[in-house]
């Protein structure tokens, strides 16, 4: 439903923007010398990068369980949503015109 969709799109935004504000403190919070490349005393670098690296995979495998929409309708309201995607399951063969 594009009620569902435009909300999603916010939330989406919304944590992206997040994202963008703890980024730098994450840099920052190890210390001055890791623009320098140097090693700051008593913490690791790499504890950032580790940060990233599993937000980023455990974005990857949400995105596993969302549902496939291409060639479907979609609904226009929430009511209309589940009568209409039950009501649209098209084969292999309708899909066949689209190249990915």
């Amino acid at each position: 439903p594009t009620v569902v969709r435009n909300i999603g799109t916010a939330l989406a935004t919304q944590f992206a923007n997040v994202g963008a504000l703890v980024a730098p403190q994450l840099l920052a919070s190890q210390g001055p010398q890791v623009m320098d490349d140097k090693p700051c005393e008593g913490s690791d670098p790499g504890v950032v990068l580790v940060i990233f690296g599993l937000l980023a995979l455990a974005g990857c495998v949400g995105v596993q369980w969302l549902p496939e929409t291409l060639g479907v309708p979609l609904a226009e309201t929430i009511t209309t949503s589940d009568t209409k995607q039950e009501k649209a399951k098209l084969s292999d063969e309708d899909l066949s015109h689209y190249e990915p």
